[in-house]
């Protein structure tokens, strides 16, 4: 729960938007969760988790959180790297148009924009996928 607060922190003050949904999660909203998790450490303390869950339309990344001190060294990358590794379809995920680092980092993992959205409150999102739904 730490490094996701710590994470999501970061990315609410880079975006502009303070009500990012993760920063509620509980234990038990994770708990209860259909989300698998999978992390990478460095000596003993977590260095940057990921998450994602089956969908009809292939895998869903759902959260991707690298600590702060660990950020620009390839944890996220590494992270996605494994979750696309796993898929045996497309692998997609949805972020704030504003949150260009993670934007990067999918592009360049080769994840294309296939769609943009809105949240509730008028939070822009942009979903990006990598490979075909089906394959």
């Amino acid at each position: 729960m730490e490094l996701q607060r710590v994470a999501y922190g970061v990315e609410a003050e880079l975006i502009g938007y303070a009500s990012l949904p993760p920063l509620a999660d509980t234990p038990p909203d994770i708990m209860a969760s259909n989300e698998r998790f999978f992390g990478t450490f460095d000596a003993d303390s977590l260095a940057g988790m990921i998450a994602c869950e089956e969908t009809r339309d292939g895998l869903l990344i759902s959260r991707l959180c690298v600590h702060p001190d660990h950020a620009r060294l390839g944890v996220g990358s590494r992270l996605v790297r494994h979750v696309v590794a796993q898929a045996g379809s497309a692998v997609s995920v949805t972020t704030a148009q504003a949150n260009h680092p993670a934007i990067a980092l999918y592009t360049r993992l080769g994840f294309q924009p296939i769609s943009h959205s809105c949240s509730a409150d008028g939070l822009a999102l942009v979903t990006l996928r990598r490979g075909r739904s089906g394959v």
